[in-house]
């Protein structure tokens, strides 16, 4: 009996700790990172989709190979690029927050050639933050 509550007490506890939350994992191992996305105001969400599409259009580092709309939702999609060893696509979301406010997110996927094989780039933030300066609208 002396033993047998300390021994109850150690396996509650180590029984509590194994349900904690792990600590707020965003993506499972092996997915490409989350897509950044930066805030637009000031500027009514279909002028914002316009600026958007045209500007993936008119750079030749982009390109706009398809497009979705959806009533609050617009999709930008690239083609595949080919730079050297890499091979990468981009998705670009115009979300209507509001009246006058916009949300745009860029999505990277990405693969590098290594000896002989494809190997998914899993962190594509730089390539993110290239995108998404470059079709952001400027006020």
């Amino acid at each position: 009996m002396r033993f047998l509550i300390p021994a109850l007490a150690l396996f509650l506890a180590l029984s509590l700790s194994a349900c904690r939350d792990p600590g707020g994992v965003a993506f499972s191992v092996g997915a490409p990172p989350p897509s950044l996305f930066e805030g637009v105001y000031d500027i009514p969400c279909s002028e914002v989709r316009q600026q958007v599409r045209e500007k993936m259009k008119q750079d030749p580092g982009l390109g706009l190979n398809q497009e979705t709309i959806e009533s609050d939702l617009a999709s930008y999609a690239t083609p595949e690029h080919w730079n050297g060893n890499l091979s990468w696509k981009a998705t670009v979301r115009v979300r209507c927050t509001g009246e006058k406010s916009s949300q745009i997110s860029v999505k990277v996927w990405a693969q590098k050639r290594a000896q002989g094989g494809w190997n998914q780039v899993t962190d594509t933030t730089k390539m993110q933050r290239e995108i998404l300066d470059k079709v952001t609208p400027k006020p």
